[in-house]
Order: structure tokens, then sequence, then C-alpha cells
């Protein structure tokens, strides 16, 4: 019981390490991607037709935002940071 109370204090109290703002995107401290890193690299994928020239765009917007490969695709087809709009 001791547990559950205390637990029930820090969201009382404010000092729980479950935050109640925003801590999605760039609000997230370990965030490499802002929302307009997030625009660009939509907006890019979004520009090329080609599979083979996307899977590049990847490649080189990943480089370019110090991120994985399988974040940019994430983002590019809007698998993540879903809470930035055009």
């Amino acid at each position: 019981m001791a547990r559950k109370g205390n637990y029930v204090d820090t969201l009382l109290f404010g000092t729980s390490h479950i935050a109640f703002d925003r801590t999605d995107g760039e609000h997230n401290r370990s965030a490499k991607l802002t929302d307009d890193a997030v625009r660009t690299i939509r907006d890019v994928c979004d520009a090329i037709e080609d599979d083979d020239e996307r899977r590049q765009a990847y490649h080189e917007l990943a480089a370019r935002f110090d991120v994985n490969i399988r974040t940019v695709s994430k983002v590019a087809r809007r698998k993540a940071w879903l809470h930035v709009k055009e």
C-alpha cells in the first residue's frame, strides 16, 4: 500500500517522473530532430516519386540530421512525429 500511496503523492504534488507537459518531439530532451527538421524530411521525401531515389534521400537525410535511416523513414511515412502538422 505504501508504494501505491507514494506513487499517488508524486502525481498529486507534481514530483512524478511522468511528465504532464508535452514531452513529444523536440520537447523531449533526447530528441535529435526538431519540428522544422521533420517538415524538411517530409517535404523532401514527398517530392520524390522513385523508390530508389527515396531510399537514397533517406540515407542523405539521416546523415544530415544525425539520426537512423529508420527514423527518417518513419518520419517520412508519418509513422513518427505525428504531432507535427504540415
